[in-house]
């Protein structure tokens, strides 16, 4: 069974590209949430840069089947750090968790029903927070509160 897991990369721009690569290669669906900031440019006052950053700096989220896939084996490729872990296990992310985080960062939400709303709130929240280690800290935070 296909489960998501959340994996920590570690800094640098061209280690992630490359971890993310070496991941897909290795059979396995991996997701790294975006969202578009603006920024000032120092050279024309007055005037914005759209850049496209990560939701969560150096985290990655995995699914793969851990009976078929050792994480062992994921921690040895280069730019693999650690699996986030959660009341001594490793940590899952559940699948609406993922779905609706696609479709909120994709701006294409479904006005129809009202299903999974603590989840779509959740999202709403850490898409709101500016800062980047406030947004870790609510994903760490719903990591623990699922796992109970």
């Amino acid at each position: 069974m296909q489960t998501w897991f959340l994996l920590y990369s570690g800094n640098g721009k061209d280690k992630k590209g490359h971890l993310i690569a070496l991941l897909e290669q290795q059979g396995i669906e991996v997701y790294q949430p975006m969202m578009t900031i603006y920024k000032v440019r120092q050279d024309r006052p007055g005037q914005f840069r759209k850049k496209s950053v990560p939701l969560f700096a150096n985290y990655l989220f995995v699914r793969f089947d851990h009976s078929q896939l050792n994480f062992s084996h994921i921690l040895r490729l280069s730019g693999a750090s650690y699996f986030v872990r959660s009341c001594n296990c490793f940590a899952t992310m559940p699948s609406e968790f993922i779905e609706q985080l696609k479709l909120h960062l994709s701006e294409k939400i479904s006005r129809q029903g009202a299903s999974h709303n603590d989840t779509k709130q959740l999202i709403k929240l850490i898409k709101d927070e500016p800062k980047d280690a406030e947004r870790v800290k609510l994903l760490h935070q719903s990591l623990v509160f699922q796992a109970r």
